[in-house]
């Protein structure tokens, strides 16, 4: 848990397909990249699914940007392990978040937790292939029926977030479907492009001009 108070900021449930890490792979310091970012505007509540073993260190780097942490239950040979399970399940059912991130449509929860004002998805690994396992050569048989779902899963996150997330101009072209909610957040310069994210949330509401009413002065009851 975080140290420093931080009661004042939104709330903000992160579902993530691995591990914040700045030393792994790919996908993982991606998520470790949107995790800074979210930790300086919201509380973060994290859940991940971790393809190796988090070390203390590790552990200990993430906690202190994150009010709770999670790790999702490991892969099981005919199933993909789901950031939406566990204690997730009750932080949704006792609190309301402000925002939801998944890292990847494969986070995305299937059944969407409601009361979350800013829903935003990172398409930006949509279409990298995983390691093999025995649930995805078993999908492998029906090629066909497996891209109609992964496409009709696709278009159903698309439309059920605000934002899609994407790193570069090439993928927000090739994201078929989402429109204006697409949204560039490089690797390079994500800090600046997380703060534009959610400015359109924190436009300041200019106060209106006092009206000044003339009174006539009353006389001050002296005392008997």
């Amino acid at each position: 848990m975080r140290l420093e108070t931080t009661q004042q900021k939104p709330t903000l449930l992160m579902l993530s397909d691995r591990f914040p890490d700045p030393d792994g792979d790919q996908r993982a310091t991606r998520a470790w990249r949107l995790l800074c970012c979210a930790s300086v505007t919201h509380r973060v509540y994290l859940s991940a699914v971790a393809d190796k073993p988090v070390n203390l260190s590790l552990w200990r780097r993430v906690a202190k940007r994150v009010d709770r942490v999670q790790i999702a239950a490991p892969k099981r040979p005919w199933k993909e392990a789901s950031p939406f399970s566990g204690d997730v399940i009750t932080w949704t059912n006792t609190q309301n978040f402000d925002a939801l991130l998944a890292t990847n449509p494969s986070a995305w929860p299937a059944v969407f937790p409601g009361r979350i004002s800013t829903a935003i998805c990172d398409f930006t690994f949509d279409k990298t292939d995983s390691k093999p396992t025995i649930a995805g050569l078993y999908q492998r048989l029906w090629p066909r029926k497996q891209v109609e779902l992964t496409a009709a899963r696709r278009s159903q996150i698309i439309a059920a977030c605000d934002r899609a997330l994407v790193a570069t101009t090439e993928q927000a072209k090739a994201l078929i479907g989402a429109g204006g909610k697409v949204f560039i957040l490089p690797d390079e310069t994500v800090s600046k492009a997380w703060s534009l994210l959610f400015a359109g949330a924190q436009i300041p509401v200019e106060a209106p001009t006092p009206t000044v009413l003339h009174v006539k002065p009353t006389t001050l009851r002296h005392a008997a």
